[in-house]
C-alpha cells in the first residue's frame, strides 16, 4: 500500500488548487508486490492495459499495471479484467481516475463513480459499496484527500448502478483493496464506472428517439470526407483538388453521404448587410455540392478551423452566429438532403 498511499500525498498537496473537469476515461491499477512474480495472461474487455509508463525501473513497472477504459457521465460502462498470478500472493487493486495536467504543478480533479464490482478466483469485500460504516466503503482504503459523504460533490445527486450506494475515487483520493490470489489460478474482474458530473450540472433535455435528426442519421451511414480542400485558405496551395468526377465515383461506389469541411472564415467578406460569400468559393464549390445531391448523396456542409473563436468565444459568437445566417440564406432552396453542420473540432 506504500505505493498508493505515496502517490495521494503527493496529489493531495495539490488538492486544493486543483479545478474540477469532466472524466472521459477510467483509471485502475493492479500492482504485485515486490518479490512476486509479474501477472500473466492480462487481458481487458475494452479500453487498454500497460505497465506503468511512469515508473523508471524496469521491475517495478513491470508489476504494476495501469488499465484505462472510456466512460461517459450519462450511462455505466463495464469492463472484464482477467489474469493469472504465477505464485499464490496478493495483488492490489487501485480504483483512481484519470491524471492530466492543469499546468506545471497542478492537475485537474477529474472524479469517477464506480459500483457493482465483481470477482471470480479471489474474494472481493464490499463490491457494491453499500457498507460503509466510517464514512468511506468498507474494505477499501481511501487515500488523499477526505472521503466525501453523500451530500458532497461527486457523491451528491449521483444514481448508484444498483442498491443505494456506490463509491467515487479520483487521481489524488485513490480506493485501494489487497486481493489473496493462487498459483496459476484465473482471477476475472468486473467492474462498472461512469464519470461523475461537475457541481451545478445540469444534464441536457432528452430529445426522444424519432426526432428529425434521428431520421435524418438514418440515412447516412456510410460516407466520404472531402477533405484538404476547401478548408485550406485561399489560393489552395496545399489542398486537394475535387470535382464532380470525384462524386461520380463516390456514388458509384455505394456511399450514401460526402462531408464537405470549409474554412468559412477565409470566404466571408464582411458588407453593409452583413456578410458577402465569395463568389470564387461558390463557383468552385456549389457544382460538386449539386452532383452529389443529383446522385442522391447526402452533403454535410462543415464550418472548419474558425480558430478564432475558440479562442475567444464570446468576442467571436455575433460572428458566428451571422455568418451562419448568410450561410443558411444562401443555400434555403436547396434539397434537403443539404445538412449544416456547425463546428468541427472545437480546441
Amino acid at each position: 500500500m506504500r505505493h498508493l498511499f505515496l502517490i495521494a500525498f503527493l496529489t493531495a498537496s495539490l488538492g486544493a488548487q486543483e479545478t474540477p473537469r469532466q472524466a472521459t476515461e477510467a483509471r485502475l491499477w493492479l500492482r504485485v508486490p515486490a518479490g512476486q512474480a509479474p501477472l500473466r495472461d492480462l487481458e481487458v474487455s475494452t479500453g487498454s492495459a500497460m505497465p506503468a509508463p511512469w515508473e523508471k525501473d524496469p521491475a517495478t513497472r513491470e508489476r504494476l499495471t495501469e488499465i484505462i477504459f472510456p466512460v461517459r457521465w450519462w450511462d455505466w460502462r463495464s469492463i472484464s479484467i482477467s489474469f493469472i498470478s504465477p505464485a499464490d500472493g496478493s495483488v492490489e487493486l487501485v480504483l483512481t481516475g484519470p491524471w492530466e495536467e492543469e499546468k506545471p504543478g497542478q492537475v485537474f480533479r477529474k472524479e469517477v463513480l464506480w459500483d457493482g464490482i465483481t470477482a471470480e478466483g479471489t474474494e472481493l469485500g464490499n463490491g457494491s459499496f453499500e457498507i460503509q460504516t466510517t464514512g468511506r466503503p468498507d474494505a477499501w482504503t481511501a487515500g488523499g484527500r477526505d472521503y466525501p459523504t453523500p451530500s458532497e460533490w461527486p457523491l451528491s445527486r449521483a444514481e448508484a448502478l444498483q442498491g443505494s450506494r456506490l463509491a467515487s475515487a479520483s487521481q489524488d483520493r485513490p480506493l485501494g483493496q489487497t486481493l489473496q490470489v493462487s498459483a496459476n489460478r484465473k482471477v476475472t474482474l468486473q467492474l462498472h464506472a461512469k464519470a461523475a458530473t461537475l457541481p451545478g450540472f445540469t444534464a441536457p433535455k432528452r430529445l426522444g428517439r424519432d426526432t428529425p435528426a434521428h431520421r435524418a442519421l438514418a440515412q447516412i451511414k456510410r460516407g466520404m470526407n472531402l477533405g484538404n480542400c476547401w478548408e485550406a485558405p485561399p489560393p489552395y496551395t496545399w489542398g486537394i483538388r475535387y470535382t464532380v468526377e470525384d462524386i461520380d465515383r463516390i456514388a458509384a461506389e455505394g456511399f450514401d453521404h460526402v462531408r464537405v469541411p470549409v474554412a468559412w472564415t477565409h470566404h466571408l467578406k464582411p458588407v453593409a448587410a452583413g456578410w458577402e460569400i465569395s463568389p470564387t468559393l461558390l463557383a468552385d464549390l456549389e457544382p460538386v455540392l449539386r452532383r452529389a445531391l443529383e446522385k442522391k448523396l447526402h452533403v454535410l456542409l462543415d464550418w472548419h478551423h474558425f480558430d478564432e473563436l475558440t479562442d475567444a468565444p464570446a468576442a467571436q459568437r455575433a460572428r458566428f452566429v451571422s455568418s451562419w445566417e448568410t450561410i443558411a440564406r444562401h443555400f434555403k432552396d436547396w434539397p434537403a438532403g443539404l445538412f449544416l453542420e456547425l463546428l468541427n473540432e472545437p480546441r
